[in-house]
């Protein structure tokens, strides 16, 4: 049987149990809506013969016309009810009519007693009443009759509803049963055993099959599923087969490319259209000082000194949208705070409609040492058409000097004049006794910028002290006293050269002192920081402040007439930067004392 004629059977069979019900309940309700308006009638009419009884007696008793009125529409109303009592399912009883048509005429007698003359009045009256009263009660009864009848009636008819209900509900229960296992077994169980097999074969179960035999639809279902899935096993072999082997290459292929990427030797970086991580080799691990985990899914903005952050990452934004990077500089900050210098280059990746951007790529060239050699050569080629300019200059006044007397020479003895000849040969060998002061200068200073002796931890103390005896006669002809902190710290570096820087600082402390009444110079160390810094402090003749750069220029001299070359301040900038140092002058003006600072890499003692 097919199963849409099973489910036909089922509907009918549950129609006709509907319906059949219905129609029951129906008939029921309407005998027992009948039965109910016969009691209500009933009940009505008992107590409206009550009220006559009580209308009869207010008559006897006041002879009023009212009342008479009142009673006569009474027992209008109950006979009407009556006459419609008849066709009720519960009829109204035949004496009740009988005794109902009576009453008028022994009612409208006591009222014709009532207004006659004569001794017989009175007992008339009584006896019409009496009459009266005994119709009434015997119309009082037949009506409460009839209401049993009545209740008695409704009460087999609920009774009969009542079991009616209980065979209608097991008769639709028994309907429900059936109707639930043909549905049961024609359809669920059929039904299931198709569910669970394509949940196997969904689930990875390919050998799942319904094996439901049945003529029906969900026979020819179940044959044409399992056909199916005999030749879905056989295409996803084939298919999981080649899948297979492309997720082979691609995974060698993926391979291949992240260790390209992660072990290139220059950085490289990817980020997504909203400006997030999404892969860093280990050469940008090493760029930034971070690791990729820890920054995989953060903004580009990490990753760049906060005073370069605007600019950078609207060049990311130009690149993000197809912008194409050939080389751009960006600063990147490492997580020591220092900042790299790289040149990038770049690449968006967009989806398939070639407009969407789905990634960039860049890849970097660390430019850090070569900015900063660059940087250095602008100043050591600054720096060395500053010398050239200065060196011609300051020789070429000696040389015309010598020049000039050598002409004077030469007609001093052509005229005889042997004793000025002299003098001007004097004043040439002045000139060349400059020039190779001049000369010695320079050497020296050339030499600065290249170490000497092997590097070593530097005793500062024994350094100050040798430097100190050494110039003990200068200072003791200017009559200064020179105060030396002790436990000076030790530094690293060419003790030869250091002493050199601190023999110039003293020298020039010295020598332009001034006419101070006291003069003193103090040599030691204070901390900015952790970094400590040596001085060599005077209270003579000071610099004012718009000299304070350029007193470490070659050659520059603030007193023209004073002795030396000018080479010295040079000379210990050019040893304390060889060192890795800094040095510079404080000064609030003329008059108002000089010192000179200078760092040092501290040795191993200094650093402890």
């Amino acid at each position: 049987m097919r199963i849409k004629t099973v489910l036909q059977i089922c509907i009918l069979t549950a129609l006709l149990t509907v319906l059949g019900s219905v129609a029951a309940n129906w008939v029921m309700s309407a005998k027992l809506a009948a039965v109910s308006r016969a009691q209500e009638r009933a009940q009505t009419v008992a107590r409206d013969v009550t009220q006559l009884l009580v209308l009869s007696h207010d008559y006897f008793l006041y002879a009023e016309e009212r009342s008479a009125q009142q009673w006569r529409s009474l027992h209008a109303s109950i006979v009407g009810i009556l006459e419609a009592g008849r066709a009720d399912a519960v009829p109204v009883p035949p004496e009740s009519v009988v005794e109902v048509t009576k009453l008028p005429e022994i009612f409208q007698q006591l009222v014709t007693a009532d207004s006659s003359h004569g001794g017989l009045r009175g007992r008339q009256k009584q006896l019409l009443f009496d009459q009266l009263l005994m119709g009434t009660q015997v119309l009082a009864d037949s009506v409460h009759g009839w209401n049993h009848a009545s209740a008695d009636y409704r009460d087999k008819i609920e009774r009969e509803t009542r079991s009616f209900t209980t065979v209608t509900f097991f008769v639709e229960l028994l309907t429900l049963f059936f109707i639930s296992m043909l549905i049961y077994r024609r359809v669920l169980r059929p039904l299931s055993s198709l569910h669970q097999a394509v949940q196997a074969v969904a689930n990875g179960d390919l050998t799942g099959r319904c094996a439901t035999t049945t003529n029906d639809e969900f026979g020819a279902l179940s044959r044409t599923f399992d056909a199916m899935a005999v030749d879905l096993v056989s295409d996803l072999r084939r298919e999981i087969s080649a899948h297979m082997q492309t997720e082979q290459a691609l995974r060698k292929s993926n391979a291949f490319l992240q260790n390209l990427i992660d072990h290139a030797n220059a950085p490289i970086i990817v980020w997504d259209p909203e400006l997030r991580i999404t892969r860093f080799n280990h050469a940008f691990e090493s760029l930034s000082g971070r690791s990729e985990a820890e920054v995989l899914g953060q903004s580009l903005e990490i990753l760049f000194p906060p005073l370069h952050a605007a600019r950078s990452m609207e060049l990311i934004r130009n690149a993000s949208t197809g912008e194409r990077w050939e080389t751009v500089e960006i600063k990147i900050l490492h997580r020591d705070e220092s900042e790299r210098t790289v040149e990038w280059n770049s690449a968006t990746l967009f989806a398939l409609d070639g407009q969407t951007p789905i990634a960039t790529i860049a890849q970097g060239n660390d430019i850090t040492v070569r900015k900063q050699f660059e940087s250095k050569l602008q100043e050591k080629n600054a720096e060395l058409e500053r010398f050239a300019y200065t060196v011609s200059h300051d020789l070429k006044s000696p040389l015309i000097t010598i020049q000039s007397y050598a002409g004077m020479i030469a007609n001093d003895l052509a005229a005889g004049k042997h004793k000025r000849a002299r003098d001007d040969l004097m004043r040439i060998e002045g000139a060349a006794d400059k020039m190779t002061a001049l000369l010695a200068d320079l050497l020296l200073l050339s030499r600065a910028g290249r170490v000497m002796d092997e590097l070593a931890e530097v005793d500062m103390n024994r350094l100050v002290m040798d430097v100190r005896m050494q110039l003990a006669g200068s200072v003791s002809e200017g009559q200064v006293e020179v105060v030396v902190q002790p436990d000076l710290p030790p530094v690293f570096g060419d003790c030869r050269r250091i002493a050199e820087v601190v023999q110039n600082l003293l020298e020039n402390a010295i020598k332009y002192m001034g006419d101070r009444a006291a003069p003193r110079i103090e040599i030691g160390t204070r901390h900015e920081g952790n970094e400590p810094v040596f001085f060599v402090k005077d209270n003579g003749k000071g610099i004012a402040p718009r000299f304070h750069e350029t007193i470490f220029g070659l050659f520059n001299k603030l007193d023209v007439g004073s002795d030396g070359t000018g080479v010295g301040l040079a000379l210990v900038k050019t040893i304390v930067e060889a060192h890795g140092g800094r040095v510079w002058v404080e000064s609030d003006g003329e008059g108002m004392g000089s010192c000179f600072c200078f760092t040092l890499p501290l040795g191993v003692r200094g650093e402890g």
